[in-house]
């Protein structure tokens, strides 16, 4: 197995066991085959507005005050998760069209990873949707559900700056992760539907939690790195283990139990 591969894993392990303050947004507007990348921690508004004027180029209405007419979120399977089909990071994709015509339409992505929330805004619906941090995305996502909205790209800058999204950083055993992010935006701007994600995704992170954070970890971690097997296999193997030995503390415990009263 590569040292990538193990590197990989190993992040994909930390950033379940792990919360982690996601205090920064990334923005990455498109225009003309160039790319502006903007950090802010700061004046978020004052760098969402820039880069949305950046890439419109229109003059009327306003970047700002134009409308966002469809909104998508996207499912995106994880390579290290196989066997895990609750474990997908979701996106939101939403288009802002435009009166002169389609192609001045702008396309732009939100994704919550555990080092910050990303922004992209673009002319071409490949930038946002098939590449991310200008790399290209795995193709196993697909659309999971689908509106339209009424709302204004004013209206998503200050529910961006005025939400909790930042402070609140990146937890996956809180649900502060890129699912909840995408429902709250969806259910915020969508017009007549919601995103549910189903509950059972959760209880099977919570079950691949417990693993990784009690004494299944151990062989989780052989497995894991010493062999090239998937991460979900180890887990599933780690968290049978623990069963078994707890199944084995209980029963030797009570065997103690009754041998005491026989006494």
């Amino acid at each position: 197995m590569s040292s990538t591969s193990k590197s990989s894993r190993r992040k994909a392990l930390g950033s379940l066991a792990n919360e982690t303050k996601a205090n920064q947004i990334k923005i990455l507007s498109f225009q003309g085959g160039k790319v502006s990348k903007m950090d802010c921690e700061f004046n978020i508004e004052g760098h969402l507005n820039l880069a949305f004027q950046s890439v419109d180029q229109s003059n009327y209405p306003g970047a700002k005050d134009r409308s966002i007419s469809e909104i998508w979120v996207y499912k995106q399977k994880l390579k290290d998760w196989p066997l895990f089909p609750a474990l997908y990071h979701a996106f939101v994709v939403l288009k802002i069209p435009s009166q002169c015509s389609e192609s001045c339409a702008i396309w732009v992505s939100l994704d919550k990873h555990d080092d910050g929330i990303t922004i992209q805004i673009s002319r071409k619906k490949e930038d946002v949707v098939d590449m991310c941090h200008e790399h290209e995305r795995e193709k196993n996502f697909e659309i999971i559900v689908q509106d339209k909205s009424d709302k204004t790209v004013n209206e998503l800058i200050k529910f961006l700056v005025n939400s909790k999204f930042i402070e609140e950083g990146y937890s996956i055993k809180d649900r502060k992760h890129c699912k909840k992010f995408a429902k709250d935006i969806f259910d915020k701007f969508a017009e007549t539907k919601k995103y549910e994600y189903e509950e059972q995704e959760d209880s099977a992170i919570d079950a691949l939690l417990l693993a990784i954070n009690s004494g299944a970890a151990t062989i989780l971690a052989a497995l894991l790195f010493a062999v090239d097997m998937p991460l979900a296999t180890c887990a599933a193997i780690g968290y049978s283990g623990l069963n078994s030995m707890t199944s084995t503390s209980k029963i030797s415990k009570a065997r103690d139990q009754d041998n005491k009263k026989e006494e």
